[in-house]
C-alpha cells in the first residue's frame, strides 16, 4: 500500500526527488532501508532536516513507526546520532549548521536522506543559497566516494522550489510517474490502493471534494493551479526582463490579444532588467521599491490587477507572483 523504495532504487539514480501523498510511507521506507542496510552491511546513513529545531522530537518519535519491525533491537537517538544496540548507525544533520560539519568524517555513510525538502508558506523559510549549501554537505559526506543514493523527500506542496529550479526538474508524465534524466530522478509517490483506502477513512470522507483532499490524498500540489497559465502566440513587443528566484523571465505585450505574458524565454541582450527582491539584485538590475520607479512596470501591475497577465508555466507564475506581491 506504500511507496516502494526498492522500485526507486532500481533506477540507480544518484539524486532522487520523491514527492508524495502525505502519509504514503516516504520517510518510513527510507528509515527501513537505511536500518536494514546497516544491520546487513554496516553502511551508515545521514538524515538531513533544514533546521536544528526540526530534530527536537527525534528522541521520542523517529523510531516510533518502525519499532515493531525490530522487536529484539534497542534503537535510540541522542547527540545527533542514531544508535542500534549501542552502535552508531547514522547521523542527523541540520542543514542550517552543516558548514560546521566540514571537518567531520563520514566514510561509512553510503546514503543521504533529506526529509521535507519542500516547505510551505509560513513554515520557516528556505536558507539563503540553500541548494549550494546542500551540495556542499553532500560533497563533505561523499568526498571522493560514490555513495548509494541521495533521497530528497517531501509532500506535494509546490513544484516551484529551489531544488527543482536549480536542476530544471520536469514533472514525470508516464504511467509510473517516474522520470530519470542522467543521475537525477523524480517520482510522484502515489499508490491507488493507498488513495482509495484513505478516501474511505472518516477524515477522508469529511474533506472529500476540497482542495486539501486533492493535496493530502491524491498528491496534487497544494499551492499550484493552472489559473492564468497559457502559452503565448502571435506578434509581440518586449517590455522588460523580470528577475526573481535567481532566474530571469521575459515580459511581453502580445498585440493580437492585448495580453501581457511572462515566460522563461527572455532576451539576454535587453538592458531593462527589474527585480523587486533584494536577494535578486545585481549589477545592471534595477531594484524597484514602488511603481513610480518604472512606467512599464506600472502597466504590468495594472494589467495583472485586471486579469490581463498570463504565464507560460506554473513555475514562472509562482516566482513572478512572489515578486509582484511586494508591489500590489
Amino acid at each position: 500500500m506504500y511507496w516502494d523504495i526498492n522500485e526507486t532504487k532500481s533506477y540507480n539514480a544518484l539524486f532522487n526527488f520523491i514527492v508524495g501523498t502525505r502519509g504514503c510511507g516516504k520517510s518510513y521506507g527510507c528509515k527501513v532501508d537505511a536500518i536494514n542496510d546497516f544491520i546487513k552491511n554496516g553502511n551508515q546513513f545521514v538524515w538531513v532536516r533544514r533546521y536544528d529545531s526540526e530534530l527536537d522530537d527525534f528522541k521520542t518519535l523517529f523510531f516510533s513507526d518502525i519499532m515493531e519491525l525490530y522487536p529484539n533491537d534497542i534503537m535510540e537517538y541522542t547527540g545527533y546520532k542514531f544508535y542500534i544496540n549501542g552502535v552508531v548507525m547514522g547521523y542527523a544533520i541540520p542543514l542550517s549548521i552543516s558548514m560546521k560539519k566540514k571537518s567531520s568524517s563520514y566514510h561509512n555513510v553510503n546514503k543521504i536522506i533529506f526529509d521535507e525538502f519542500i516547505i510551505d508558506k509560513g513554515n520557516n523559510h528556505y536558507i539563503k543559497n540553500e541548494v549550494q549549501l546542500f551540495l556542499d554537505l553532500c560533497e563533505t559526506i561523499m568526498r571522493m566516494r560514490d555513495i548509494k543514493y541521495v533521497m530528497l523527500i517531501a509532500n506535494a506542496i509546490t513544484f516551484t522550489n529551489p531544488y527543482f529550479l536549480k536542476f530544471n526538474v520536469q514533472p514525470p508524465t508516464n504511467k509510473k510517474l517516474i522520470k530519470k534524466t542522467g543521475d537525477l530522478l523524480i517520482q510522484y509517490a502515489q499508490n491507488v490502493e493507498f488513495i482509495e483506502a484513505k478516501k474511505k477513512t472518516r477524515f477522508g470522507r469529511f474533506i472529500a471534494g476540497t482542495e486539501f483532499a486533492e493535496y493530502s490524498i491524491e498528491n496534487k500540489f497544494l499551492r499550484d493551479n493552472d489559473d492564468f497559465i497559457k502559452k503565448p502566440s502571435g506578434n509581440s513587443r518586449y517590455l522588460f526582463t523580470l528577475k526573481g528566484g535567481g532566474l530571469k523571465f521575459g515580459v511581453y505585450h502580445f498585440l493580437d490579444d492585448n495580453m501581457i505574458y511572462v515566460t522563461k524565454n527572455y532576451d539576454a541582450t535587453f538592458r531593462i532588467v527589474y527585480t523587486t527582491l533584494l536577494d535578486n539584485h545585481e549589477p545592471n538590475t534595477l531594484l524597484l521599491k514602488g511603481l513610480n520607479g518604472s512606467p512599464l512596470f506600472k502597466i504590468f501591475i495594472e494589467g495583472f490587477k485586471t486579469g490581463l497577465v498570463y504565464f507560460d508555466c506554473i513555475q514562472t507564475k509562482n516566482i513572478a507572483l512572489e515578486s509582484l506581491k511586494h508591489m500590489l
